[in-house]
């Protein structure tokens, strides 16, 4: 099964338009179609910016959707810290998805990191 590690740029789209790709990747993750690895610090980077006033969401909605995403993704504890990407908050995905041995994997994020990934890192 397809791993993937979704960028919270992703989850916000994904609320902020439902009927969009973003929308489509969070909903394949959430079904189980695809294998979902995230960590306790993207978790924890998503209930903050899903929270930002900035986006108005309904605090309700966002609380079930990040209970619906912890309920189907799979947990890692990167042991290794990663420098690849110019956005540092990027380096968690990359981390992640060496740390669940993804190595058919997709990182759904903008725009720098999707372009190292695979082709120029490859875990373990």
């Amino acid at each position: 099964m397809t791993r993937v590690v979704i960028d919270t740029n992703i989850v916000v789209s994904a609320l902020l338009n439902e009927e969009g790709n973003e929308a489509s990747v969070l909903l394949l993750a959430l079904q189980g179609a695809v294998h979902l690895s995230l960590s306790q610090p993207i978790l924890s980077e998503y209930s903050d910016v899903l929270r930002r006033k900035k986006f108005s969401f309904d605090p309700i909605r966002v609380d079930r959707l990040l209970k619906l995403i912890r309920k189907a993704a799979v947990l890692s504890d990167p042991d290794e810290s990663l420098a690849v990407c110019s956005h540092e908050p990027d380096n968690r995905l990359l981390e992640c998805a060496q740390q669940s041995q993804a190595r058919q994997s997709s990182v759904f994020s903008a725009p720098l990191c999707v372009e190292i990934w695979p082709t120029n890192f490859r875990p373990g």
